[in-house]
């Protein structure tokens, strides 16, 4: 399945607040989830194979600039019924760049998917992700930063880059 998304990522300092927010201003959650993102070599783009709550999976390949503002993205997505086999595989072919634990809360507010991520060794994020269509992804971009100030986040807590770039420049 290919979607084309508009999305962006921010550092919070206190989820519990953000939640509190979220919750007062309409948010349904959907789910919490613990996943895990294994991240593998690849020329260009991004690809991950994620599993969630330790049996279901996804492949996931998306491609997108780095920038911190609201960006678009295009994602491809394939179920996956058994990851551990398929990790396997991609391990031994493109070798493992990184692996991202965390533990992601979803909900959906104002039609746009937001999470709330507790991500082991980098911290608590919020991120919105919102499916647009050609032709309608300015618009998407800017009830993004509609919400953004509504929710009293500052642009110095954008975040450019996917949590498996932020664990390896960690590690450097």
């Amino acid at each position: 399945m290919k979607k084309k998304l508009v999305e962006l990522k921010a550092k919070v300092m206190d989820l519990e607040e953000m939640r509190r927010k979220l919750l007062e201003k309409g948010a349904k959650q959907v789910g919490v989830y613990r996943q895990l993102d294994t991240y593998y070599n690849v020329p260009r783009g991004r690809l991950k194979l994620r599993v969630v709550n330790g049996s279901s999976g996804q492949l996931v390949f998306y491609l997108r600039e780095d920038v911190s503002q609201p960006k678009e993205s295009k994602v491809y997505l394939a179920p996956i019924d058994r990851p551990g086999e398929l990790a396997a595989v991609l391990a031994e072919a493109l070798g493992v760049k990184c692996i991202v634990d965390k533990v992601r809360e979803v909900y959906n507010w104002r039609g746009v998917e937001v999470h709330l991520d507790k991500v082991r060794g980098l911290g608590e994020f919020l991120e919105f992700e919102l499916e647009v269509s050609a032709g309608n992804e300015e618009k998407g971009k800017k009830l993004l930063e509609d919400l953004l100030n509504e929710l009293e986040i500052g642009a110095e807590n954008l975040v450019p880059i996917s949590y498996g770039e932020l664990i390896l420049k960690k590690g450097e």
